[in-house]
């Protein structure tokens, strides 16, 4: 695209030529960094635009950076000066099953009203000094949701817990550690998103979630 449209764009999304492109791959702890000013700037059609004839609006393209599409499979991106992202902390959570009986009792009642759920499989991970557990919740015989809690070990307090009830993830696709420089321990994976955008959670209640920022249109 053009050099108007460019600097247009980057003023927009207040990004500056100086700035650098930042993908880190958490499942290969594989960090890309790329200066704006290397980069082509391109616009494509929409997958969902590309097969219908011409006239087309602005908003049927994507507009962006490029990029070799081999680096976004398993990353998150960011744009600015610094890198954000901490890299050799983030683990890929191995779950072992474990009898429901073992699942802390600190949620029940919470989600067990009137014996409306039942418990189904039930799994446990340990690392540092933190235990995640995560359980199924089944209605008229199917998974109607996944609830999580993590402890601490020494303590047996309650670090986080959740219910997750959307379009459910499998057991290999949960993520926890440190990602980013100066935050607490995140937690993500639990959840396809069909409809707008994910988040990234942290593990302490005070650190507000980050949104992430996609292109998820149908």
């Amino acid at each position: 695209m053009g050099l108007k449209f460019r600097k247009y764009f980057l003023s927009k999304e207040k990004i500056s030529e100086a700035a650098n492109v930042f993908i880190y791959d958490y499942s290969k702890d594989v960090l890309k960094t790329f200066k704006i000013n290397d980069l082509n700037f391109m616009a494509c059609l929409s997958i969902y635009e590309n097969s219908e004839p011409p006239p087309y609006d602005k908003s049927d393209f994507m507009i962006g950076f490029e990029v070799d599409e081999q680096l976004l499979s398993s990353s998150f991106v960011f744009i600015g000066k610094e890198s954000p992202f901490v890299q050799g902390q983030l683990q890929r959570i191995v779950w072992q099953k474990i009898k429901s009986k073992y699942f802390p009792s600190n949620m029940e009642g919470k989600y067990f009203k009137d014996s409306e759920y039942s418990k189904g499989d039930s799994y446990k991970y340990e690392t540092g000094d933190l235990q995640y557990f995560a359980q199924d919740l089944v209605k008229d015989n199917r998974v109607f949701a996944r609830r999580l809690l993590v402890m601490d070990r020494r303590t047996k307090n309650k670090v986080y817990e959740a219910v997750y009830s959307g379009s459910l993830a499998p057991f290999d696709h949960q993520w926890t550690g440190r990602l980013f420089k100066n935050k607490p321990k995140v937690i993500f994976g639990f959840e396809y998103i069909s409809f707008g955008c994910d988040s990234i959670t942290f593990l302490e209640s005070s650190e507000e979630a980050i949104h992430i920022d996609c292109d998820n249109r149908h």
